[in-house]
């Protein structure tokens, strides 16, 4: 089966789930194409990342094929149905004029890909990235679904027009069960049957020699964030949280951040308001490996997320036997049951947070593996990556 995914930028560093997925794909047997609206603004620094941008067509790259494109979709058979859809679609938006762009790299989209026999286009996230794919399968008559991923798509269900997307997919697949019943929260009934949970997934790793042959610093919590540096991450209240152990000489801790974002700086000017940089490491990106080494050495994986979907850097802790502390937000306590796989606090409160920390850094030897061993075992049983994708396909192929 040979399947289009369509994203806003691939590969990004901060998605590697995607282009995870896309691998395991083809290892199962399907036949991938990628497409990608834009590149990626920031330097990729991964092999792998490097080798799929490789294999990635862009819509907008250059101009003299941009125009040959759009001229072989104008010539699709679907070309004048799809029009009258569209114009349909864009009287019931919000949005008046991104759609007509989003419409046009549709059809630059459909030029390039009309030869390939495509079955279905896939879209990962419910913005313009599935406005594209859900035109473009209208003009080459295939299927079309697409994934939902957070924070933004449900903040911006109208002005996205997800509403009418979910009624035009085939599949609308979500990351956990929080984000599908929200999803149904703002649909009608009728289209409930084709919302599918599909959670992401992980490939399992060999990290645990280095992990447990570390000694612990007994005087020291060594603390790791993975995360965009971006509001709903919840950087702030970390900080406050830390401000709010060093102040009261609760216990001794170093964060390394690993991670870029347009907000980056801002966390540091607060980390240097509050007196922490002798306690903070900025990493900035790092390679898939680096992280799984960085994480498996740390004491604790910190995220105090204000709104989440399914975070993987949580999944690749546990699978790496490092305790995780979040927050009861989203999806995650689908993940976590705090003080069984891992520990919880109330998000936005920085003195809960400190106070876990602390009490974490209190456990023994034995209290912690406890943690780790039971987080452990529930990734490789529920979020195992091959099981994902298997499951994946079979959505994909309901409608054929």
């Amino acid at each position: 089966m040979t399947i289009l995914y369509v994203v806003n930028q691939y590969p990004k560093i901060s998605h590697t789930f995607i282009r995870r997925e896309i691998l395991e794909m083809e290892k199962q047997g399907e036949s991938i194409l990628r497409s990608s609206i834009r590149r990626p603004p920031e330097k990729l620094i991964d092999q792998t990342d490097i080798i799929e941008q490789s294999k990635t067509h862009y819509i907008l790259n250059k101009r003299f094929d941009l125009l040959i494109y759009f001229l072989k979709g104008l010539a699709t058979k679907n070309f004048f149905s799809t029009f009258r859809f569209f114009v349909s679609y864009l009287n019931q938006s919000r949005r008046k004029v991104k759609p007509i762009l989003y419409f046009i790299e549709a059809i630059c989209l459909a030029g390039r890909f009309k030869a390939e026999k495509l079955k279905h286009i896939h879209a990962h996230f419910g913005t313009n990235s599935a406005d594209v794919a859900m035109f473009s399968s209208k003009l080459l008559n295939v299927g079309f679904s697409f994934t939902i991923h957070g924070a933004d798509e449900l903040d911006n269900f109208e002005e996205y027009s997800i509403r009418q997307k979910v009624n035009q997919a085939e599949k609308t697949f979500c990351i956990c069960s929080y984000l599908a019943a929200q999803v149904k929260r703002k649909t009608d009934l009728f289209v409930h049957n084709k919302l599918v949970v599909n959670k992401c997934g992980v490939e399992d790793v060999d990290n645990l020699n280095k992990k447990t042959s570390r000694k612990r610093n007994q005087d020291i919590v060594e603390l790791v964030i993975v995360a965009r540096a971006c509001p709903e991450k919840g950087y702030f209240t970390l900080l406050e949280a830390l401000n709010y152990i060093k102040s009261q000489s609760q216990c001794n801790f170093h964060l390394s951040v690993v991670g870029g974002g347009d907000d980056l700086q801002q966390v540091k000017t607060k980390a240097k308001e509050f007196g922490l940089l002798e306690n903070i490491s900025f990493l900035g990106w790092k390679t898939s490996q680096e992280v799984f080494d960085l994480v498996g050495q740390s004491d604790l994986f910190v995220l105090p997320s204000y709104m989440e979907g399914l975070p993987i850097s949580i999944m690749e802790a546990m699978l790496v036997e490092t305790p995780v502390l979040s927050t009861y937000v989203a999806g995650i306590p689908e993940l976590i049951e705090n003080g069984k796989n891992g520990m919880l606090v109330p998000a936005n409160e920085h003195i809960p947070l400190a106070k876990a920390i602390c009490d974490f850094a209190l456990l023994s030897d034995v209290e912690r593996d406890e943690l780790t061993r039971l987080a452990r075992n529930s990734v490789l049983m529920h979020h195992d990556l091959s099981l994902v994708v298997k499951e994946k396909r079979k959505g994909f192929r309901s409608g054929y």
